[in-house]
């Protein structure tokens, strides 16, 4: 969250409501370590987050291709030649959103 992030959505009857509810709200925020890292969220040292998928995990996705189950795809990978192993990283990406932001 930064500075001018919006945070709440006030509804009132009347504008002056609308602007006295607004002025009323107190948001209770604490400051959280930050968690640079793929590797240091999974650790879980410092959960930000507890999702359904587990700690810092917002959504897990499995996709399948070519294969429609484990045993499938481990039996392929038995065939094969020759199988490379490894992790791999690419730099972060920022999403440019294609419609106006402007408030």
């Amino acid at each position: 969250m930064h500075r001018e992030e919006r945070f709440a959505l006030v509804a009132a009857p009347t504008r002056a409501l609308a602007f006295a509810a607004a002025r009323a709200v107190r948001p209770r925020i604490a400051a959280r370590p930050a968690v640079l890292d793929v590797a240091a969220a999974l650790a879980g040292t410092d959960v930000l987050y507890r999702g359904a998928s587990g700690a810092n995990v917002f959504k897990q996705l499995l996709i399948r291709k070519g294969h429609a189950s484990d045993a499938e795809l481990d039996l392929a990978f038995a065939a094969a030649a020759d199988v490379i192993e490894g992790s791999y990283a690419t730099s972060p990406q920022e999403q440019m959103y294609i419609e106006p932001q402007a408030d």
